[in-house]
C-alpha cells in the first residue's frame, strides 16, 4: 500500500475540485498515439494496447488501440461532407446481403443525424445510454454486427473512448533506489472534455461520461511485456452501467472480474442509436464554430472561381422536353445541343395504338349542296328481287340488275325444295251417274328433287320504299274436262281464283341508287299502278279411253309500280374519319441527366393546359353549289398527365455553378402543332380543308445569370470551419454482384476564415476507391480469439505545429475487416476454476467466443452469420438483373419522377410483390414496384428494395436516394 498513498493524496484534491462540474455530456478526442507533443503515449504505460477480452463474462471485447487521446484543440476530424463506403467480395461471401443490409443500418443511424448545431444546447434529444439487450442473443453469446459497426463509425469520425481516458497515465517514474511497485510514482491526466459555456472557475476537463462519475485504479506489473502499468477507470456508483458511450472501446483491464457492472458493447447487447456524449463529441468536432488550421481532404482540389460577365439565357418548355424523351439518346442530343445524358436504360413494351385519320373522299356527305337535272325513276318489285337473290350467284344477279352494288356475298348452305309430279285424268263418275258421265281427277304422284344453293348478300345501294315480311298472291286453277251430261267428246274449261297470304315471302318495292349519285331529292310521284309481277305455273295433261284432261295452277304475284321525279345529288369531296388499329413494339428510354435546371419561379407541374383549334373548310349549309364556308372551333382542356413548366440546360463551362441574378422578362410562349388532312389520290377537294392545331403554352423566362467558372489548384492549410454533417453513401463495387467501383466526382464546399471573414471555398474530390472498405478475413493466429474486427485509420499530421499533437484531418481509405473464422470457442484453465492442468479440459469446459449476428428488441429470433438465406439472396442478385440500377436525386417538396422497377433473368415466378425500407417521408412504393411521391425531408436515404415472387423467394437490392 506504500506506493498507493502518494497517488491517493494527489488524486483526492482533484476529485473535490471536479465534483462541482456538470454531470452532463463529455467526450474524448482520437488521434495518432505518441505523435508530436503526445510522445509520452507509449506502450509501457498502456497505449497501443492489443486485443483483450473478458473471457469469463463472454465479453466485452476490446478491439485494440487505433490511436490515443488528444488534448483540446488537437483533435482529428473528417472534413468532407460525403464519405463513400463499399463491401468487397470477402464480406459479401460470408455475411451475404442480409449482413450488408444490417451494417447499412449503422450507416443510416449516422446519416439520420442533423447538422450538429441544430440540436439543443444540452442535447436532451439523446439518451444517456443506448445499449439494450436481447436475452436470446445473450444466451447464445452473439455479437451484433450493426452495433460493432456503429462504434467503428463513431471512432473513424475522430472520437476515442471517453470512459477510458477520463483518467489516463502520462508518466511512470521510479525514483533512484526505489522498488516497484511500492515506490513507483505516476502522473495522471484528464483527456475527457465537457465543452460548454462555463464560469472562469470551472475547467473543461471532466471525469463524467453520460452523467456517470468515474474514478480509477492503477494496474502495475513492474516487469514483463508492455504494458507495465495503466489506469483502470471505474464508476463510483456501483449500480451505474459503465462504458455507456458508443465511442467506448470496451476496455476492462481486469477482465470483468473486479467490477460487476462491466461496460461497453456486451455479448447480446445492441445499440439503438448514439448517446448524448457521442453526439456532443461529434458536435465539438464538426461545428462551424470549431475553426482550426487544417488541410483539405486527401485527393481534393480547390476550385478557384472566375466570374465572367453576366449573361441572358432563355428557358425551354419542360412539357415539350418530356414528350420528346421517346427519342433515342443521339436524336435527343441532336434536338438539345449540350444536353448531358449520364445514364440511359432501354426496355420494350407491346401496345395497341388506335389512329383516327380524317380524310376527304367522294363518298356522299351528310349535306347535299349540288343537284343534277331531275330524272324519272321507277321502283322494282322487292318480292321478285328477294327470290332471285336467294338462289342466284353475284354475276347472274348483277346481270339482272345493272349497277347493283354487292358489298359481300356467301353461300351459307344448300337446300332441297322438291317439285311435285302432278297427274290429271278422266274417270267414270261412279255409281248412280248417267251413262257416259266422266269426271276429272288431279293427284300428286311423288316429287322430283330440286337442289340449289341459298345465297346471302350485303348490298350497298338499295333503298326500300315499301316493305313487308309477307305477300298476297292470287292462285288461279284452270281445268279442261268433259261436261257432265254432255255428249261424249264435249269439253268445258273451269277457272277458279283465290287470294292467299304467304307469310315467308317478302313484298314491297325498292330503288337501286346509282353509284355516281351523292344522295338525291324526291320531287314528286307522277304514276302509280298495281300490276302483276311474275307468275309461277304448274301444269299437268292426261289422255285415256275416256278422253283428254288438263290441269294448270298459276301463282300470280303483284306489286305496285310507281314512277318518281328524282333530283340526283352531285358528289363532292366529303370529310370522313378512318380508324386504324396498329400493334407496335415500343422502345422506351429511361434517362438520367447531368445538367438540367428546372426554373424555380415557375416550378414544375404534373398537368398542362392546351388549346385545340379545329378548322373545317367545306360546303356551306345554305345549299348553294360551289360555295365553301369556314367553321372554326376552339377548345381549352387540362391534360392531367402532361408535365409543364420550364427549364434550361446548364452549360458545361459553368463548372462551379451559377446564380440567377434577376428574372429579366416573362413571356407566355406557345408551342404549335398543326395536322392537315391529306387529300387522297383521285379526289378533288375543291378548296376544302380540315386542320387540327394544338397549342401548348408555357411561361418562358429570360434569366440574367452570373456563372461561376472554376479552375483546379492544390489546396493548402488554412483556418477552416467544421462541416456540420457527414453523409455516408454506399457505392457497390464488388464483382460478386457484377458491379465495379466507378470513379465519383464530388463537388463540395468548406468555409475558410481569412482576415476575420468567412469565405466559401469550392472543392472537387475524385473518389477512385471507397473511403471505407468493409471486408472479412480469417483472423487465425496468435491470440486472434481476442479480436472481432481489425481496422485502420488514416490521420493526416502534415500540418501539426511543433510541440503539438494536432489538429488534423482523418482521410480515406480506411478498412473494417471483420473476423470470419466462424463459430469460435475459448478453452483454457480460466474456463475451469477447479483445475489448473489441461488434462481436465474438454468440450464441456469451453466458452463461446465469437458468433456474428443481427438482432434487436423484438421477439424475432436473432439472425446469425453465415446463413443460407442471406447467401442465397446474394446468389439471386447474381442471377437476376434489376432496372434501373441507380436513382436520380430528388428535390424536397417536389414530386419525384415516377420510377418502376423491372427485373430480367433468374428463375423467379410472377406475380412479384415489391417493398422497400427507409424511404424518404412522403414517398412510397407500390406492390407492383413503382416508386413515387413527394419527399418532405432533405437527406440521404439508404433504401433496401425487396422483391418477393409467387413462391415466397426474395431478393434484395440497395439504393442510395439523395433528397436535396
Amino acid at each position: 500500500m506504500k506506493c498507493m498513498q502518494p497517488m491517493i493524496k494527489r488524486i483526492l484534491p482533484f476529485i473535490l475540485l471536479v465534483a462541482g462540474l456538470q454531470t452532463g455530456w463529455s467526450f474524448a478526442l482520437l488521434g495518432p498515439s505518441g505523435n508530436g507533443g503526445d510522445s509520452w503515449q507509449t506502450a509501457v504505460i498502456g497505449y497501443d494496447l492489443l486485443y483483450l477480452e473478458s473471457i469469463q463474462k463472454g465479453g466485452p471485447v476490446f478491439l485494440g488501440d487505433i490511436g490515443g487521446p488528444k488534448n483540446i484543440g488537437e483533435g482529428y476530424r473528417r472534413n468532407t461532407p460525403q464519405v463513400y463506403y463499399a463491401y468487397d467480395a470477402s464480406f459479401l461471401g460470408f455475411f451475404g446481403s442480409d449482413g450488408a443490409t444490417n451494417v447499412d443500418n449503422a450507416f443510416t443511424i449516422m446519416n439520420n443525424l442533423s447538422t450538429v448545431d441544430s440540436y439543443s444546447s444540452d442535447l436532451s434529444e439523446f439518451p444517456l445510454k443506448s445499449q439494450h439487450f436481447n436475452l436470446t442473443a445473450q444466451s447464445l453469446f452473439l455479437t451484433d454486427i450493426k452495433s460493432v459497426t456503429l462504434h467503428l463509425l463513431v471512432e473513424t469520425m475522430g472520437l476515442a473512448s471517453p470512459e477510458r481516458f477520463t483518467w489516463t497515465m502520462s508518466e511512470r517514474f521510479l525514483p533512484g533506489g526505489g522498488k516497484c511497485p511500492f515506490d513507483e510514482e505516476y502522473q495522471i491526466l484528464h483527456r475527457n472534455f465537457a465543452i460548454s459555456p462555463t464560469g472562469p472557475n470551472q475547467v473543461q476537463y471532466s471525469p463524467y461520461v453520460n452523467g456517470v462519475l468515474y474514478s480509477y485504479l492503477i494496474q502495475e506489473f513492474c516487469t514483463g511485456p508492455n504494458p507495465l502499468a495503466f489506469t483502470v477507470p471505474y464508476s463510483t456508483d456501483p449500480l451505474a452501467q459503465e462504458f455507456t458511450a458508443v465511442a467506448a472501446n470496451d476496455f476492462d483491464g481486469f477482465g470483468g472480474v473486479l467490477f460487476s457492472s462491466g461496460g461497453g458493447l456486451q455479448i447480446g447487447g445492441y445499440y439503438a442509436g448514439l448517446t448524448r456524449d457521442d453526439v456532443a463529441g461529434l458536435r465539438y468536432l464538426l461545428t462551424s464554430n470549431n475553426i482550426v488550421t487544417e488541410d483539405a481532404a486527401a485527393g481534393s482540389q480547390l476550385l478557384s472561381t472566375n466570374f465572367p460577365p453576366l449573361q441572358l439565357i432563355q428557358t425551354l418548355s419542360w412539357g415539350l422536353f418530356i414528350s420528346q424523351l421517346t427519342n433515342d439518346p443521339a436524336t435527343l442530343q441532336g434536338i438539345y445541343t449540350n444536353l448531358q445524358i449520364t445514364s440511359v436504360t432501354t426496355n420494350f413494351s407491346f401496345t395497341n395504338i388506335t389512329f383516327l385519320t380524317p380524310t376527304f373522299t367522294n363518298f356522299p356527305g351528310t349535306t347535299i349542296t349540288n343537284f343534277a337535272p331531275p330524272i324519272l325513276i321507277t321502283n322494282i318489285d322487292f318480292t321478285l328481287f328477294s327470290l332471285q337473290a336467294l338462289t342466284n350467284g353475284p354475276a347472274v344477279l348483277q346481270a339482272l340488275y345493272p349497277n347493283l352494288e354487292i358489298l359481300s356475298s356467301s353461300i351459307p348452305y344448300y337446300t332441297n325444295i322438291p317439285i311435285p309430279v302432278i297427274v290429271t285424268y278422266l274417270t267414270n263418275a261412279g255409281y248412280g251417274s248417267p251413262a257416259g258421265t266422266v269426271i276429272q281427277k288431279t293427284v300428286t304422284n311423288g316429287f322430283l328433287p330440286n337442289i340449289f344453293p341459298i345465297y346471302s348478300y350485303t348490298f350497298g345501294n338499295i333503298l326500300t320504299n315499301v316493305y313487308s315480311t309477307s305477300d298476297k298472291v292470287t292462285i288461279q286453277t284452270i281445268t279442261v274436262t268433259n261436261l257432265i251430261g254432255a255428249p261424249a267428246g264435249s269439253v268445258v274449261t273451269n277457272v277458279h281464283n283465290s287470294t292467299v297470304t304467304l307469310p315467308n315471302l317478302p313484298s314491297g318495292d325498292f330503288f337501286i341508287i346509282p353509284t355516281n349519285w351523292c344522295g338525291f331529292d324526291v320531287l314528286q310521284k307522277i304514276w302509280e299502278v298495281k300490276e302483276p309481277s311474275f307468275t309461277n305455273t304448274l301444269s299437268a295433261f292426261g289422255t285415256n279411253g275416256l278422253g283428254s284432261a288438263s290441269f294448270t295452277e298459276n301463282i300470280i304475284s303483284f306489286f305496285t309500280n310507281r314512277i318518281w321525279v328524282v333530283e340526283p345529288g352531285v358528289c363532292e369531296p366529303a370529310l370522313i374519319f378512318e380508324t386504324n388499329n396498329v400493334n407496335e413494339v415500343l422502345t422506351n428510354y429511361t434517362y438520367t441527366f447531368g445538367n438540367l435546371f428546372t426554373n424555380p419561379p415557375t416550378m414544375q407541374f404534373t398537368n398542362s393546359t392546351v388549346t385545340i383549334i379545329t378548322t373545317n373548310i367545306g360546303p356551306c349549309s345554305n345549299g348553294v353549289a360551289g360555295t365553301l364556308c369556314t367553321n372554326v372551333t376552339t377548345q381549352t382542356i387540362n391534360e392531367p398527365n402532361v408535365p409543364s413548366g420550364d427549364f434550361f440546360i446548364v452549360p458545361a463551362a459553368w463548372t462551379c455553378g451559377f446564380q440567377i441574378v434577376q428574372v429579366a422578362a416573362t413571356n407566355l410562349v406557345g408551342t404549335t402543332n398543326t395536322i392537315t388532312t391529306p387529300v387522297p389520290p383521285g379526289v378533288t377537294n375543291a378548296g376544302q380543308q380540315f386542320t387540327v392545331t394544338t397549342i401548348s403554352t408555357f411561361t418562358n423566362h429570360t434569366l440574367l445569370i452570373q456563372a461561376f467558372i472554376c479552375q483546379l489548384t492544390p489546396p493548402g492549410p488554412a483556418l477552416r470551419e467544421g462541416i456540420e454533417k457527414v453523409q455516408f453513401i454506399r457505392a457497390n463495387f464488388d464483382s460478386d454482384i457484377g458491379q465495379f467501383f466507378q470513379p465519383i466526382t464530388n463537388i463540395y464546399t468548406m468555409v475558410k476564415v481569412t482576415n476575420s471573414q468567412p469565405v466559401i471555398e469550392y472543392y472537387q474530390r475524385i473518389i477512385t476507391a471507397p473511403d471505407i472498405a468493409l471486408s472479412a478475413d480469417n483472423q487465425v493466429g496468435a491470440n486472434t480469439f481476442n479480436g472481432t474486427v481489425t481496422r485502420s485509420i488514416n490521420f493526416d499530421t502534415a500540418n501539426v505545429l511543433p510541440g503539438l499533437a494536432g489538429p488534423g484531418v482523418i482521410n480515406g481509405p480506411v478498412t473494417f475487416d471483420y473476423n470470419k473464422i466462424g463459430d469460435a470457442f475459448f478453452n483454457g484453465t480460466l474456463s475451469l476454476f477447479l483445475f489448473t492442468t489441461n488434462q481436465f479440459l474438454s468440450e464441456i469446459t469451453q466458452t463461446p467466443l465469437l458468433a456474428w449476428a443481427s438482432f434487436d428488441g423484438s421477439t424475432n429470433a436473432p439472425e446469425v452469420y453465415p446463413n443460407g438465406n442471406s447467401i442465397l439472396n446474394l446468389e439471386n442478385q447474381l442471377l437476376i438483373q434489376i432496372t434501373p440500377t441507380s436513382l436520380a436525386n430528388g428535390t424536397n417538396n417536389m414530386p419525384y419522377p415516377t420510377v418502376t422497377f423491372t427485373t430480367t433473368g433468374g428463375s423467379f415466378i410472377a406475380p412479384f410483390a415489391w417493398s422497400a425500407g427507409n424511404l424518404p417521408p412522403g414517398m412510397m412504393i407500390s406492390a407492383g414496384g413503382t416508386l413515387s411521391g413527394t419527399p418532405t425531408q432533405v437527406g440521404t436515404y439508404d433504401l433496401t428494395l425487396q422483391m418477393t415472387d409467387k413462391l415466397g423467394r426474395s431478393v434484395r437490392w440497395f439504393y442510395t436516394l439523395i433528397i436535396q
